[in-house]
């Protein structure tokens, strides 16, 4: 089991005002690794802690790899880690290769690292100008980036996890995997892949691309394609299935849950999704993240029924990853909007320890 957190809001102020930072620090996080490992989890993954100007930290600044003062310094990350290691635990750091912040003095310094669309305008992460999507095809950036990820693997974390894999090129990603698998063959690269692809495909990628995206479906299609390219993915397909069915469950005190979920369309839909992947892909599950509804949300506000999707979800044998607050009752109220800006706070509130 993996502990999914972000720093800023797992040991942050619960009373403090506004969308910003709200104070959770790197040596907060180390104060309760007793409580993270008594829940049975084997691995943290931290949010993305470089230098930032946003308090989730994928809005960064640095043209190095500076952590940001709010969080702590260096020095606290490697106490972190060693840590964390002592307990026989792993950690996961939060990759963010596709975009930085405007601010970034890799903007100003190297513009050709970025991409541009046909008016030459740089081109925004999802269409939001103050974060620029690299271009890590340019040998440059793409040197620089990888040359990141290797300080990351230096600093002692055993997975990266990508953030916004489909926005990188196949290309980059395999670049980054051998630089990594040279130097450091334990560690592992775990993409979340889901929505479109950012960068054009090649015609017969996009034709086999189509062929698998009508026999398996789109999410499914996306997440195949990234087999020989990354170790694994965050398992959004997973996701999916077992949503769509916990969906159309009426919620009763009296209800069987074990019953319920011994259903056999079910278990054949995720048996069948798990055998379009090679043994040694890593589909890593889970029932909520920090960009999505909380699971209490999902399962209709019952806690019981969380529960059993849990221990439903653990019964696969598979990485699980279970974002902070799970555990006890962390929700948003109502679903999460699309349209309305910083809806997703919702969903990132501080603990109440």
């Amino acid at each position: 089991m993996i502990y999914h957190l972000l720093i800023d809001r797992f040991t942050g102020d619960p009373h403090a005002k506004g969308r910003g930072f709200k104070g959770g620090t790197l040596p907060g996080v180390t104060a309760h690794l007793d409580y993270i490992q008594k829940l049975g989890a084997d691995a943290v993954l931290l949010s993305p802690f470089l230098r930032t100007a946003a308090y989730h930290g994928y809005h960064w600044t640095t043209d190095g790899c500076e952590i940001e003062p709010r969080f702590g310094t260096e020095e606290d990350l490697l106490e972190l880690i060693t840590e964390v290691h002592s307990r026989g635990m792993k950690i996961i750091a939060d990759f963010v290769p596709n975009h930085c912040h405007l601010s970034n003095p890799l903007v100003k310094n190297h513009p050709s690292w970025f991409r541009h669309d046909a008016q030459g305008k740089p081109v925004g992460y999802f269409g939001y100008r103050e974060m620029p999507c690299f271009d890590l095809d340019v040998p440059e950036a793409s040197d620089f980036m990888i040359g990141m990820a290797l300080r990351f693997c230096e600093w002692g974390f055993d997975a990266l996890r990508i953030d916004h894999a489909t926005g990188p090129s196949y290309g980059f990603l395999l670049r980054l995997r051998s630089a990594l698998r040279e130097q450091y063959p334990s560690v592992r690269i775990i993409g979340e892949v889901v929505g479109a692809e950012d960068f054009v495909l090649r015609d017969t990628t996009l034709t086999l691309f189509r062929q698998r995206a009508k026999s398996y479906g789109l999410q499914e299609a996306r997440q195949m394609e990234y087999i020989g390219v990354l170790d694994g993915v965050l398992d959004y397909r997973y996701y999916g299935i077992l949503y769509d069915f916990i969906s159309r469950i009426r919620v009763r005190r009296d209800k069987d849950y074990d019953a319920v979920f011994r259903d056999e369309k079910l278990n054949r839909r995720l048996r069948r999704h798990f055998a379009n992947y090679p043994p040694d892909f890593h589909l890593w599950l889970f029932l909520d993240n920090h960009d999505v509804n909380r699971a209490l949300l999902l399962c209709h506000g019952d806690k019981v029924l969380l529960q059993r999707a849990m221990d439903f979800t653990k019964q696969w044998s598979r990485p699980f990853i279970m974002l902070y607050g799970t555990e006890c009752g962390l929700t948003n109220r109502r679903p999460l909007s699309a349209s309305v800006p910083y809806d997703d706070e919702h969903v990132r509130p501080c603990m109440t320890w």
